[in-house]
């Protein structure tokens, strides 16, 4: 078993994106209608947001450093 498995950029954003999209509908959302209330929906857009931005950035330093090895 020493061989490594390897993910594409494309399976890593989607994982990602899955994981901040699921994370966002189970816990989040109840933390957010009992603290904002009527605004919940423009918390639970910025927190999805920023969870993809910081995706793409793991992402792009994914490829830099890959591309560095090479």
């Amino acid at each position: 078993m020493s061989q490594k498995e390897v993910i594409s950029g494309k399976q890593f954003f989607t994982l990602t994106h899955v994981f901040s999209i699921g994370s966002a509908i189970l816990v989040v959302s109840t933390l957010l209608l009992a603290v904002a209330k009527n605004i919940a929906w423009i918390c639970a857009i910025i927190g999805t947001g920023s969870g993809l931005v910081f995706a793409r950035l793991l992402l792009w330093l994914i490829q830099k450093n890959t591309l560095n090895r090479r």
